[in-house]
């Protein structure tokens, strides 16, 4: 009788304790994030691409402060020299050096075109001040043409698709793309 209830018990221990592991493996399995569940690597490199972009335009933004900052006052000079004396390419570019100087250095107004119409379904950077971001980033460190070993190897570092220009254009890009209020799809995907 003795053996008979030892092997009950040890037959109760072992199913117990099967149940108990294969609860505990499904518990696991339901507190693990979905997303990494899936994919580990994909997941991984999206994130790198996202940071590693997110700090070259950090990079690339303290730059082109620092360039504004170098030419002072005769930053707004330089870059209004071939505007007609009509233009409001002072106030523009002024207002984009402020701007600039808060760390929104990506940051273009848009003018809508055409500009007589009351219906301007066109959405386009401003002229001044894409050509004062144009001028910063072309005097500043985080062009590789200016600096004498990034210039040579420029074109080969991250392919030409990603090269430093390339990056900064895709910087303005996503910056400077917003919906306006009462914009349909078609008129936003347009503009973007």
């Amino acid at each position: 009788m003795r053996a008979i209830s030892s092997v009950v018990g040890c037959a109760f221990w072992l199913v117990a304790g099967s149940t108990y592991a294969i609860r505990h493996q499904q518990q696991a399995a339901n507190l693990a994030p979905a997303e990494v569940v899936g994919n580990v690597a994909a997941t991984l490199s999206t994130a790198d691409e996202i940071i590693s972009s997110h700090d070259y335009d950090k990079e690339l933004i303290n730059d082109m402060r620092d360039q504004m900052r170098e030419m002072g006052e005769n930053f707004v000079d330089t870059v209004c020299t071939k505007a007609p004396e009509d233009s409001n390419c002072r106030q523009m570019v002024a207002l984009y050096a402020d701007r600039c100087e808060m760390y929104g250095c990506l940051q273009i107004d848009n003018v809508n075109y055409p500009v007589d119409e009351e219906y301007q379904p066109l959405s386009l950077p401003n002229p001044y001040q894409l050509d004062a971001a144009f001028t910063l980033f072309k005097n500043s460190a985080s062009n590789p043409a200016k600096n004498g070993l990034k210039g040579q190897w420029m074109r080969f570092r991250n392919g030409k698709k990603h090269g430093d220009y390339h990056r900064f254009l895709i910087g303005l890009l996503a910056k400077g793309v917003t919906r306006k209020d009462g914009a349909t799809d078609l008129e936003f995907l347009v503009n973007k």
